[in-house]
């Protein structure tokens, strides 16, 4: 990190890191979306009101998930 500071690529660095978590997160929620059983029948029956529901709550936990192994390391 003190490298990093030195050498003025602390932004980059931040700012590369945050995408990367962004992505792990979507990744993360599309594969909770997939396997989450109440989702999909959301989704087939057209239960926007649940699909927005349970989609928070997805992504939500897919947050935890990747903070856990990304950030919090």
């Amino acid at each position: 990190m003190q490298k990093l500071v030195e050498n003025g690529d602390i932004l980059t660095y931040l700012e590369e890191f945050d995408i990367k978590v962004t992505d792990a997160i979507c990744d993360q929620t599309d594969l909770l979306m997939e396997n989450n059983k109440e989702y999909q029948i959301a989704v087939e029956t057209g239960n926007l009101v649940e699909v927005g529901s349970i989609g928070n709550m997805l992504r939500e936990n897919a947050k935890e998930i990747v903070y856990e192994d990304m950030v919090y390391v």
